[in-house]
C-alpha cells in the first residue's frame, strides 16, 4: 500500500492558480550525463559520485520505461563500509567533501501547481518504504531562512510491479508565491539505514494546474465529524459550486460528487478505514484540501 507522507501539514488551505505553469526538467529521464566515470539523469543529482570509493551506482538508467526509451531506477545496495540508498534529487546531495548536504537541492521555481503526478513501480523490502516528495519554498528575507510554501509526495510500502500513476495534491501552508522548489526520491525512507534490495522505478513526472484564475479561499469551510464512520458534513458561510473528490492513499479517486450549496453530506460508509484527502475544486478554479479519516 502507498501512504501519503505523514509529516504533511494536511489541514491548511490550498490556494488557486497563479503564475506560469512550469514543469519539471527532464521529467521523463530521457537525457543522461556521464560525469567522472558515473552517469545520472541530466538536471538531476544522485549519490553515484561515491562510486570512486567502491560503491556501486544506486541510481541507474533502465529501459523499463513507461514511455519513451528510459526511466530511472533507484536501488538500495550494500557498500564497502555502509549500505546506500538509491537517491534522486533536483540539486547536489553531496558537498565538496562528499558528505550529505541537502541545503543546495533547491532550483528556481515560481508556479503554484495543483498536484504532482508520477508513474512508478515499487519493490520495497519488508519493513522498508520508498519515498517521493516535492517541496515549494520561498526565502524569508526578514528571518534569513527558507520557508515551505507547499508540499506533495508519497510513500510506497508495497510492491507494485506494473507502472501505476500516483497523484498527490499539493498542500499549501502559505499564500505566498514560491521562489524555488526541490524534489527528492529514495528507494529507502531512511537513506542512512536503507534495506538492501529495496527498489523504486520512476518515469514521466508531471505537474498539474488548476484552470481557474482566481486566488481566493473558502476560509469558513468546515468538515465534520472527523473521523467519521458513515458520512462527513461540509459547511461554509459562502456558496460553494464545484466538485468534491476524495483520494485514497493509492492516489485514486474513491468518491466524487458535485456541490452547489453552502452545505453538503458525503457518504463514506462504503470506504475502508484509513486516511483520505478531500479535494474541493470550485467552478472558479479555487482548490481547498482537507485530510479526513474514515473509521468504522
Amino acid at each position: 500500500m502507498k501512504r501519503t507522507i505523514t509529516t504533511f501539514v494536511w489541514m491548511l488551505l490550498l490556494t488557486g492558480y497563479a503564475g506560469a505553469q512550469q514543469q519539471i526538467t527532464n521529467a521523463g529521464f530521457e537525457s543522461w550525463d556521464t560525469i567522472g566515470g558515473y552517469s545520472q539523469p541530466s538536471s538531476w543529482f544522485t549519490l553515484n559520485a561515491l562510486t570512486q570509493f567502491g560503491y556501486d551506482p544506486t541510481t541507474t538508467l533502465t529501459t523499463d520505461a513507461h514511455s519513451g526509451s528510459y526511466a530511472v531506477k533507484l536501488e538500495s545496495l550494500a557498500g564497502p563500509s555502509s549500505d546506500l540508498s538509491g537517491v534522486l534529487c533536483t540539486g547536489p546531495i553531496l558537498n565538496a567533501g562528499l558528505q550529505p548536504d541537502f541545503s543546495k537541492m533547491k532550483v528556481p521555481f515560481s508556479s503554484k501547481p495543483q498536484s504532482l503526478e508520477v508513474y512508478f513501480k515499487s519493490f520495497p523490502q519488508p519493513g522498508d518504504i520508498c519515498v517521493v516528495a516535492m517541496f515549494l519554498t520561498r526565502w524569508n528575507v526578514a528571518l534569513q531562512k527558507t520557508d515551505t510554501v507547499a508540499e506533495a509526495g508519497f510513500e510506497f510500502d508495497d510492491s507494485v510491479g506494473v507502472y501505476t500513476l500516483a497523484t498527490c495534491p499539493f498542500v499549501y501552508s502559505s499564500p505566498l508565491q514560491p521562489d524555488s522548489m526541490f524534489i527528492i526520491a529514495s528507494s529507502s525512507k531512511d537513506g542512512f539505514n536503507p534495506t538492501v534490495e529495496s527498489m523504486l522505478i520512476l518515469d514521466d513526472l508531471r505537474l498539474t494546474y488548476s484552470t481557474g484564475l482566481n486566488d481566493i479561499t473558502i476560509s469558513s469551510l468546515q468538515v465534520y465529524p472527523n473521523p467519521a464512520n458513515t458520512e462527513f458534513a461540509i459547511h461554509s458561510d459562502e456558496m460553494i459550486s464545484g466538485t468534491i473528490k476524495i483520494y485514497s492513499v493509492t492516489g485514486t479517486i474513491s468518491h466524487e460528487q458535485d456541490i452547489n450549496a453552502k452545505q453538503a453530506s458525503i457518504n463514506v460508509s462504503a470506504l475502508a478505514d484509513g486516511i483520505y484527502m478531500m479535494v474541493l475544486q470550485s467552478d472558479e478554479g479555487m482548490i481547498v484540501t482537507r485530510k479526513i479519516k474514515v473509521q468504522h
